[in-house]
């Protein structure tokens, strides 16, 4: 809405720096990018009604002469036409592009030529030194020759050819040494050893590559020289890398600084500022870009008013300060950022925008480790619905490690564990179900049908689905319907008598008992009440179903707690 304000009333500076402090907070955003085109735009019309054609004339032949260039990879020359366009019209985007192309091209032209001559140099001192070797090697100078193959290995560490050289001169010298020369040659690779570690320790890396290599030209098998090198040569890559990486920001620099001197000189003093800034951004010990910065602020507080800058400074830290106690850090740093454009030369917004860009990144590791944390979760959960119970369990723990707190993982393993508990469980019931029907047909074989029927019918009460133990004990019914015909008469009698039994072994009333057989609790509540007494049965097996019976008969338990009850007095 500044932005907006700024472009409505032709505060044009103000407008492009608020549109740009949008950008920075989201570079995708259309809305900031058109307006910021607009408020080009407008400068570039002022520009144009300022200088008229023969700015153009100007322009167009700087152009042409950089694309020119260009097309002939002349880059410097190309760079400097560019510039001189971008001078005298700075809202043009074209000039801009085409500066940073040739900064993409010049650094990767110079990177690709530093290249190919260290890799020719490289060549050229490893074959050379192979030339050394064959030759010191035809005349039979051995010594000589190792030394010229251990430089090439120095060279290019990988190569076979002076590496087979090497071990065939030392099995000649091997051959033709006696011990007392064995002795010297150990003294001189330990010498020689010293000598590098202390050279390598003082960090004069070419003095300790000679001297290990030395060492390499006395025992060329020993791997400790061969590790220094290459430790000295990843250092010294390292540092070559360091010295390009300063080239280019130099180079950076310069191109900075120049672009912010043809601003100014052309008094388009916001463009000026904008590319000293970005000199500051790469060197920001650097005076220079400082002290023009500040003339560009005393320059541009003088046209605009300095007492209108400080209450714009002042409204925009005053808003800052409140976001950022309100923790609102998104918002904050906008604020910051445009007390910091309006005067640059403040140390506090750069000091809050600091801390501010701090408390962003945190939240930006919270929200990266609740991406990560997600991720093992989404892999977990495939992995559960594969029932994969093992790598869904160290999935699970993987996402605990994450995120300790979240109770997801936690509720996921015991899931898991209860259902891997179900599952074992029903392996052992299919055990025990199978164990009781072995027996039951083993009595059945030897027509004990009674126990026979008492063990279908647990097998029936461990899995009541399946219909064989069923089928069995209806088989058997009718086997002891048979047997039982001619002597209903007497189990009759046989139960009238157990009834009395339990008349004149029990007191009138209730008794409990409770016992424990395999699988199964069993409760017995006998009842007996005048001359007549019952045995009630509730039988509670440890794989879930609860049975009730009376005188060996099922009943409900709606039956057995009716007929079991204490009456009241």
């Amino acid at each position: 809405s500044k932005g907006d304000a700024g472009l409505n009333s032709k505060d044009y500076a103000l407008a492009k720096t608020q549109y740009n402090a949008a950008l920075a907070l989201k570079p995708s955003e259309q809305y900031p990018k058109d307006k910021l085109a607009d408020v080009e735009k407008a400068l570039a019309e002022l520009a144009a009604a300022n200088k008229g054609k023969e700015l153009e004339a100007k322009y167009n032949a700087a152009i042409s002469k950089g694309d020119a260039a260009l097309a002939a990879k002349t880059y410097a020359v190309a760079k400097t036409a560019y510039t001189d366009a971008l001078a005298l019209k700075s809202a043009e985007q074209y000039p801009k592009d085409k500066l940073a192309e040739l900064d993409g091209l010049m650094s990767n032209d110079a990177a690709e030529k530093a290249r190919l001559a260290r890799e020719k140099e490289v060549e050229t001192k490893y074959k050379a030194a192979i030339a050394k070797g064959d030759a010191a090697f035809k005349l039979k100078t051995y010594a000589a020759a190792k030394t010229a193959y251990n430089d090439a290995l120095g060279v290019k560490p990988g190569e076979q050819y002076p590496s087979d050289k090497i071990s065939e001169i030392e099995s000649l010298l091997n051959a033709a040494s006696a011990e007392k020369d064995r002795q010297a040659l150990d003294a001189k690779y330990k010498s020689a050893i010293a000598k590098a570690d202390a050279a390598l320790k003082a960090k004069t890396y070419d003095a300790a590559k000679a001297s290990y290599n030395e060492a390499l030209g006395v025992k060329s098998t020993e791997q400790y020289p061969k590790d220094k090198i290459a430790e000295i040569e990843k250092i010294q890559d390292e540092l070559a890398n360091k010295d390009a990486a300063s080239k280019e920001l130099n180079s950076k620099y310069t191109a900075a600084i120049a672009k912010g001197d043809a601003a100014f000189s052309s008094k388009n003093y916001e463009a000026a500022k904008v590319a000293f800034n970005d000199a500051l951004v790469l060197k920001a010990a650097e005076k220079y870009p400082k002290d023009k910065i500040a003339v560009i602020d005393a320059l541009i507080a003088k046209e605009s008013g300095a007492k209108e800058l400080e209450e714009k400074y002042k409204v925009a830290l005053a808003k800052a300060d409140g976001d950022y106690t309100a923790k609102d850090y998104a918002a904050a740093k906008i604020s910051y950022t445009e007390a910091s454009a309006l005067k640059s030369s403040e140390q506090y917004p750069k000091d809050q925008l600091v801390k501010v860009n701090s408390f962003l990144g945190d939240l930006a590791k919270s929200q990266a480790l609740q991406g990560k944390y997600e991720a093992v979760i989404a892999k977990a959960d495939g992995i559960l619905a594969k029932e994969d119970y093992k790598n869904a369990i160290l999935a699970y723990k993987e996402a605990q490690a994450i995120k300790p707190n979240e109770p997801y993982p936690t509720n996921k393993l015991k899931e898991i564990n209860a259902t891997v508990d179900g599952l074992a469980k029903l392996k052992e019931k299919d055990a025990q179900y199978l164990d009781i029907i072995t027996k039951a047909d083993k009595l059945l074989t030897l027509k004990d049908y009674k126990s026979a029927k008492s063990r279908y019918l647990d097998a029936s009460l461990v899995k009541p689905t399946e219909q064989y133990p069923k089928d069995k004990v209806a088989e058997i019914d009718v086997l002891l319907k048979k047997k039982n015909t001619t002597t209903t008469t007497t189990t009759t009698a046989n139960k009238d008598d157990f009834r009395n039994e339990l008349v004149k072994k029990y007191p009138e009333g209730i008794t409990e008992e409770t016992v424990n057989e395999k699988n199964a609790k069993v409760t017995r509540r006998i009842v007996i009440r005048g001359s007549e007494g019952h045995l009630y049965v509730k039988k509670e097996t440890g794989f879930g179903p609860i049975y009730f019976f009376r005188d060996e008969v099922p009943i409900t338990e709606n039956e057995f707690l009716k007929d079991t009850e204490v009456q009241p007095q």
